[in-house]
């Protein structure tokens, strides 16, 4: 039987660890903290349910419902409040609705008469050359504008990467954008065909939309570790990793000592600002990846008396533009309107 080890017990490293021992191999995890989950972790305190990290997945795909199930966590699936849709972002200082669809941009006040009309062109702009590396601030100002991208892509990067448009690529970044231009040589053009087609095969989509568990998103790791008992070892940090002739060898640190371990294949699933952590002997330079950017990011959850806030919260969160410099956060979720039980009846959270 291959021996495979993998490096992190976070959630990409618990689910390489169940798929491998699906495929019947010989599967050790790795994990240098004192639970599984990584940053997907959730707390009760207090009568709240305090997410950590994610609050929620989206994409209910044949591979994740096949798991959930295996896992018997189907009947702790909640998915988000139908009322919970808007999505807000702020401008000018205020909390302004996103439209729901693109023609809904051109109808409502979001954006200004000019951002409407440039709006417009974008059928009549040429597409990239296939090969073309573009970030997603060049494709969004090209296909769209600068409004668009201030008031649009901007937050909406920010939510999702925390990140800075100008540096993210686009191909790897938003893939399915990069396709739809490719495909139609135009987003609104690519965006009423699929429409289209999906009215065609309805009813044989897969389940979407955004959802959670009834005790939170920790409840996937909590579950996969207990399948992988036995095989995932907490309190254990690999600090070396070295090709051999046959295979590769790990050195772990554990209470008794250092020891090292042999395998047929190692999976490494550690962030890679903390490879610098890991010495590397295979003869690849590592350097390239201590260069990508790590933004930093702090949660902060918020209890308040339903009556000690103004707003009706009757969306899924806000989120705030660069371009809004008075203020200093990424977003907040209204956590509380989103999924039922994550705060004590006449309460609200924000996350």
């Amino acid at each position: 039987m291959t021996s495979c080890a993998v490096i992190g017990g976070g959630i990409a490293g618990l689910t390489a660890a169940y798929r491998l021992l699906q495929h019947k191999l010989d599967v050790t995890i790795f994990e240098a903290g004192t639970q599984a989950g990584g940053v997907l972790r959730t707390e009760r305190t207090g009568g709240y349910l305090v997410e950590y990290g994610p609050n929620s997945l989206r994409a209910r795909t044949a591979l994740l419902d096949e798991m959930i199930a295996a896992l018997g966590l189907d009947d702790e699936v909640v998915p988000a409040d139908p009322a919970a849709r808007n999505r807000y972002v702020v401008r000018g200082g205020r909390l302004a609705a996103l439209p729901a669809s693109p023609p809904g941009l051109l109808t409502s006040t979001f954006l200004s008469f000019a951002g409407k009309l440039r709006l417009l062109r974008e059928p009549f702009v040429r597409p990239a050359a296939p090969e073309a590396e573009e970030s997603v601030a060049a494709f969004v100002r090209r296909r769209l504008g600068q409004e668009a991208l201030a008031y649009g892509a901007n937050p909406f990067v920010a939510g999702i990467f925390a990140g800075d448009p100008e540096q993210l690529s686009l191909r790897h970044a938003f893939p399915a954008l990069h396709a739809l231009e490719q495909r139609h040589g135009s987003l609104l053009k690519g965006l009423i065909r699929q429409a289209k087609a999906a009215k065609r095969t309805r009813t044989e989509a897969p389940r979407g939309g955004v959802f959670s568990f009834r005790d939170g998103l920790a409840r996937l790791p909590e579950a996969l570790a207990v399948r992988l008992a036995g095989r995932l070892h907490l309190r254990t940090p690999v600090t070396g990793l070295a090709r051999r002739a046959q295979g590769w060898t790990l050195t772990v640190e554990r209470e008794g000592g250092v020891e090292e371990r042999r395998f047929d294949a190692v999976v490494c699933t550690v962030p890679l600002h903390r490879l610098g952590a890991l010495r590397f002997d295979a003869g690849v330079d590592l350097a390239p990846l201590f260069a990508v950017p790590y933004p930093p990011v702090s949660v902060v959850a918020l209890g308040f008396r339903r009556g000690d806030v103004a707003h009706p919260l009757d969306g899924f969160g806000v989120l705030l533009p660069a371009i809004e410099r008075d203020f200093r956060i990424l977003g907040t979720l209204f956590s509380s309107s989103v999924f039922p039980g994550r705060a004590p009846e006449g309460h609200v959270l924000l996350t």
